[in-house]
């Protein structure tokens, strides 16, 4: 970035900037964790992955690779993404390359229908508070999708000033909302067209 901020879906979005972090999650059957007693966060309902990239270091060119990940994320979901509050947040890969994101969206678009379609989830990048964290970054974005169905809370995507006409999307801009999530979508589209889709739900005793 030549501005020295990441801003994600902004008009004046050139660019991401390298954080560091770390998160963990960890994943056990639910038969399991409820005989053990533990404390369930939430429920891990759907992953979906698949590879598209040209070169190690570019995606492919449209959104094919994208769309079938996110596909095969809402396989086993009896949950048709198309409904009016299916899902109530999507955490964006949201690098803040105009490429890239443009990309998203246009993946989104091919997925969940226009605005008309459907009412919108808040679309976020927690990129634009922490940075591009790379090997990392899918990790801290699961935990914040989990974060955000247990506190009923969906957070900012920062450094949203310029809003872009061709981004005319919620993107929770600037200021934490509270806002009761039971799905929410994760996309995770990195170098070399390694795409990760991950779908979490609310736990209810």
């Amino acid at each position: 970035s030549r501005t020295g901020e990441i801003r994600p879906f902004d008009k004046r979005a050139d660019g991401l900037l390298m954080g560091e972090g770390l998160g963990t999650i960890v994943l056990k059957r639910l038969e399991d964790a409820e005989r053990d007693g533990d404390r369930i966060h939430a429920l891990l309902t759907g992953t979906g992955v698949s590879s598209d990239g040209r070169v190690s270091t570019l995606m492919s060119p449209g959104t094919d690779g994208q769309l079938l990940a996110l596909e095969r994320a809402w396989a086993d979901l009896d949950l048709d993404p198309r409904a009016p509050g299916s899902v109530g947040l999507i955490e964006a890969h949201g690098t803040a390359t105009p490429a890239g994101d443009g990309a998203e969206l246009e993946t989104l678009a091919r997925f969940f229908g226009g605005p008309s379609d459907s009412d919108q989830p808040g679309l976020g990048s927690i990129k634009s508070m922490i940075g591009h964290t790379l090997g990392g970054a899918g990790a801290l974005e699961a935990v914040a999708c989990v974060q955000s169905i247990l506190s009923d809370e969906v957070h900012p995507t920062i450094n949203y000033d310029f809003p872009d006409p061709e981004c005319d999307l919620d993107y929770v801009p600037n200021v934490s909302r509270k806002l009761k999530v039971d799905t929410v979508l994760s996309s995770s589209f990195g170098f070399g067209g390694q795409n990760a889709c991950l779908v979490f739900r609310r736990f209810e005793e």
